[in-house]
């Protein structure tokens, strides 16, 4: 049984006796799908990358607000 991505070869014959074109435009518009496909994995991994760096920023502010939380916490315990 056959399996890829583009019809099988003798499908892409047949397709050529009915139209002349018909295999050169399956191959190029296989072409534009996979570069649109990898444009677009390209484009998530960079929002996925700035997603992570954001999250670690507002972590390492919840570390620090909880730090000064903290020592402000102490502070007021050892006045009283």
């Amino acid at each position: 049984m056959y399996s890829g991505p583009l019809p099988h070869p003798n499908v892409l014959k047949a397709y050529k006796e009915i139209y002349p074109d018909s295999v050169k435009i399956i191959f190029e518009e296989y072409q534009k799908e996979t570069n649109h496909r990898r444009e677009m994995e390209n484009k998530e991994a960079e929002i996925n990358k700035e997603f992570v760096k954001e999250s670690l920023k507002a972590e390492q502010r919840g570390y620090t607000y909880g730090l000064i939380i903290g020592i402000v916490a102490l502070i007021v315990a050892l006045k009283t």
